[in-house]
């Protein structure tokens, strides 16, 4: 059961976010690390993390990070998005591509 749930929550935070689940995680971990910093620059933007639905907020906050860096930089920080966790290899988590899928998945 609790392989399943975990599943699930995966798909639907992939689902949420518009990317993968681990991309997804890692982004919202970077932006949880440089909290004050990455908020206020959005807020001043006019984005707010409570009025944004998840995916649109955090294309904001990659957008944000992103342009501020040079290439080395950019390679890295994609590089730590890209990591999918050392527990999350055993477990297989297909990509959700609607909501029905995600349904289907949760039934299984």
């Amino acid at each position: 059961m609790q392989v399943r749930c975990l599943r699930v929550s995966r798909a639907a935070l992939g689902r949420a976010s518009g990317r993968e689940w681990h991309r997804a995680a890692n982004l919202i971990h970077e932006c949880a690390g440089g909290w004050p910093f990455i908020n206020g620059q959005l807020v001043r933007e006019g984005v707010r993390a409570d009025e944004e639905r998840l995916d649109d907020w955090l294309d904001a906050a990659y957008t944000m990070i992103r342009d501020g860096m040079d290439t080395k930089a950019r390679d890295a920080f994609e590089a730590r998005l890209d990591m999918v966790p050392k527990n999350a290899r055993d477990t297989f988590t297909p990509r959700m591509s609607g909501r029905d899928d995600l349904l289907t998945f949760m039934r299984i």
